[in-house]
Order: C-alpha cells, then structure tokens, then sequence
C-alpha cells in the first residue's frame, strides 16, 4: 500500500476571500502530493505568486512561492493509502499533466457552475478540487460522492476515507514535515 496526501488550505488571495465569503468554507483550495517527503503538491492555480492570472497547472511547495511567502495560511493535511496500480497509474496521469503544462488552464467557467450546483466539463481545464477529484477517480483512488466538476475543496475533509494527518498552519506544516521525515516515522499533529 502507497500513501497519497492531499492539502487543503484557505489562502489570503482575492479569489480565495471571494469564495470563502460566497460559501463560508472553510477551506477554498486542494493541492495533491504523491511523495511521502511532502515536497510537491499539484493543483490547478496561480502561476505567479503575486498575480491571479496566468493560471493552470502547478507545482506548489510548502516553502516557496505562494506557500512560501504565507506561512501563516490555515491548512489541513489528509492522506489516503491507495494500491500500488492505483498509485502508479496516479503517479502516470501527473507526469503526463507535467510534460504538456502548457495545454492546461484554469477552470473559471466551470467555478461559475460550480455555484449554480451543475456539472461542467471542459477539455485541458480545471479548478484545483475539480483536478483533484478527477485524478482520484480515475486512477481508481477514491470514490466521490458526485462528479469531479462539483467536488469542493470542503467535500474531501468530509470525505470518510480520508483521514486527516495535520491541522494547523502553512508554517506548521513545513516544521512537522521535517521532524516527520527526520524521525522516519508519522505522528499526528494538532
């Protein structure tokens, strides 16, 4: 069995506060990781730390970038053991992603039907729980309680076979990720 992590976070962008304010989530952004050294996260979101736009697929890393420079972001860790196919098969979907990173975008259209509650799929674009959830369904990772296009970054907190790992801060995060891997074994934070 493999461990898969997802992140979930509420940063202090624009967009974020837009959709926080629309839904009162309390987490408005999912990463992914397939490491369990916890050094790459994948999501669909800004490019550039400063700016919304471009937008697309991302690496994101808890001490650079946006992470890096909003240590004090609330965040939730949660992790999965999948089967090692699954893992495999998720591992592939993402090199695939990582090699034509250019074809994708970010889902903007499919946020705005997001809030009317109605499925929206577009080729090559996604939003960060949108891509989430695709990848874990179709890698045979996780069963979703409705179609990717409608999966909020709340839904996976929810989510009964996620369990959660961390709970804290940005800057939390990245302290316990370097005991955790010092000590060569996992211990739950609060």
């Amino acid at each position: 069995m493999r461990m898969i992590y997802m992140l979930l976070t509420r940063t202090d962008t624009v967009f974020s506060k837009l959709i926080h304010a629309a839904t009162l989530a309390e987490y408005t952004h999912s990463s992914l990781c397939v490491s369990d050294s916890l050094d790459e996260f994948f999501s669909f979101g800004r490019k550039l730390s400063l700016f919304p736009f471009p937008s697309g697929f991302v690496k994101e890393q808890l001490d650079s970038g946006y992470f890096g420079a909003h240590q004090r972001t609330p965040c939730i860790l949660l992790e999965l053991s999948v089967k090692e196919q699954v893992y495999e098969r998720l591992c592939g979907k993402i090199g695939q992603m990582q090699k034509s990173a250019d074809r994708y975008r970010y889902n903007v259209l499919g946020i705005m039907f997001l809030t009317l509650d109605i499925e929206h799929k577009r080729p090559n674009h996604y939003f960060c729980s949108q891509f989430v959830g695709e990848l874990l369904s179709e890698s045979g990772a996780l069963e979703l309680p409705r179609d990717a296009s409608l999966m909020r970054p709340i839904d996976y907190k929810n989510h009964p076979q996620l369990r959660e790992v961390y709970h804290g801060t940005i800057q939390g995060l990245e302290a316990w990720r370097k005991t955790r891997s010092r000590s060569g074994y996992e211990t739950k934070a609060v």
